[in-house]
């Protein structure tokens, strides 16, 4: 979680400088709001969308990993 809210963060930024805004003066509550979605939703979904995964796919053969990616 800790991992998206951090590049949530510096894609916001990314963003901002792309945009042709100077590189230290951007809209910081915008970046800290994109941080927290991507900490608190993106983070929380993935955990346990990747859970689900491992529950319908528990087996350890080969053909597990192209499934698990057609899945996704």
């Amino acid at each position: 979680m800790v991992i998206s809210g951090v590049v949530y963060s510096l894609g916001d930024w990314i963003a901002h400088c792309y945009e042709g805004k100077p590189q230290f003066e951007f809209d910081r509550s915008r970046m800290f709001r994109s941080g927290i979605v991507g900490y608190s939703l993106h983070g929380s979904l993935s955990y346990y969308y990747y859970q689900l995964c491992e529950v319908l796919f528990p087996f350890q053969d080969w053909w597990v990993f192209p499934a698990k990616v057609v899945f996704d």
